[in-house]
């Protein structure tokens, strides 16, 4: 499982969950569904079925499928809900009270794991999750908070003004607005990691750190495990959100950017109606909140924008093989891929 680093500058919020589908436009390619049902597999209606929507054999967990695509589901209807990661088989996110909760991702009651931190309700600026505990990083306090899943007692790792958190399976990354990054084992060690500089964002690799360098212009910033850090190209940031895929990063703030890691590392526009509001990539596209409200994705390589849902903008976003998972102001919503 790899999470993508995000930068959290919000608050969010907790509650109840339901498991009923939610009212929302979506947007579907028509060409999925001529292509599915041209291939005669099953009898289905791909535009209602919620077992075959859209191509046959493709269900939608329990929501409704309308005009070939699967209709979100809320999660958890957390008001202001913001912060989010994931693990196997759970949605761990945040509240506006700096709460720690987490919600499974078959739906269920949301459970809290942890309160908020007394020096600083509700001021969550990251969020990841590595070796069976969530790392919850709180602007204003200057600190890490380290909640193991299973209970337990919570570890405080300080860093200057934190502004990101990322893990790349095996590590969790800090990124502080004032000085060096910090570096956290899976045991919970933590040492600082590259130069001190501020920095708006992070995202991680088996092999390298990236980050958002808040820096006159902002650059976007490569920092090896093992290596000399450079800084690859400039970067339109502050704040903003990163993710990678090993090959890209791809960032988002008034648009949706590629930048290729390889030289020359070309920068690309894909999308210009995105809006700061979450970011997540899987093998093969990339999901971003859209200007006029809701999630939409696009190809990597480049393809026009597809709305999944205009329910609500996104505050923060993570997909795993099967569904996409978003923050917003109404809790927590999942979708099953199209």
């Amino acid at each position: 499982m790899r999470l993508q680093g995000l930068v959290l500058l919000c608050f969010a919020c907790g509650g109840l969950t339901t498991n009923a589908a939610v009212d929302a436009g979506v947007v579907i390619d028509s060409s999925t569904i001529t292509d599915a049902t041209a291939d005669g597999s099953c009898t289905a209606d791909l535009l209602t079925d919620p077992n075959n929507c859209a191509v046959c054999g493709h269900a939608c967990g329990g929501a409704a499928c309308v005009g070939g695509a699967c209709q979100p589901i809320s999660l958890a209807s957390n008001k202001d809900a913001f912060a989010i990661a994931l693990t196997d088989t759970d949605v761990v996110y945040t509240n506006a009270s700096g709460e720690l909760w987490r919600v499974s991702k078959a739906g269920g009651p949301p459970q809290m794991l942890a309160s908020a931190l007394p020096t600083d309700p509700g001021n969550v600026s990251g969020l990841a999750v590595l070796g069976g505990a969530a790392y919850q990083a709180s602007y204003a306090s200057s600190a890490v908070r380290r909640v193991p899943l299973a209970g337990g007692p919570s570890q405080i790792i300080p860093i200057a003004l934190p502004t990101g958190v990322a893990s790349n399976g095996t590590d969790v990354f800090i990124a502080s607005g004032l000085s060096n990054m910090v570096r956290v084992s899976m045991n919970g060690s933590a040492g600082p990691f590259g130069s001190a500089r501020s920095r708006w964002a992070i995202t991680a690799t088996s092999t390298d750190v990236y980050a958002a360098a808040n820096v006159n212009p902002t650059a976007l910033e490569d920092v090896p495990l093992m290596g000399i850090a450079t800084d690859l190209a400039p970067l339109a940031c502050g704040p903003c959100y990163l993710a990678t895929d090993g090959a890209y990063i791809f960032s988002v703030n008034a648009a949706l950017v590629r930048t290729e890691i390889a030289p020359p590392h070309t920068v690309t526009v894909l999308a210009k109606d995105a809006i700061f509001g979450g970011l997540a990539v899987d093998d093969k596209y990339v999901y971003y909140a859209q200007i006029s409200g809701g999630l939409a994705r696009v190809k990597k390589l480049f393809s026009l924008p597809t709305t999944l849902t205009t329910m609500g903008t996104p505050s923060a976003i993570a997909v795993d093989q099967t569904a996409v998972y978003f923050t917003s102001p109404a809790g927590v919503t999942k979708i099953i891929k199209p």
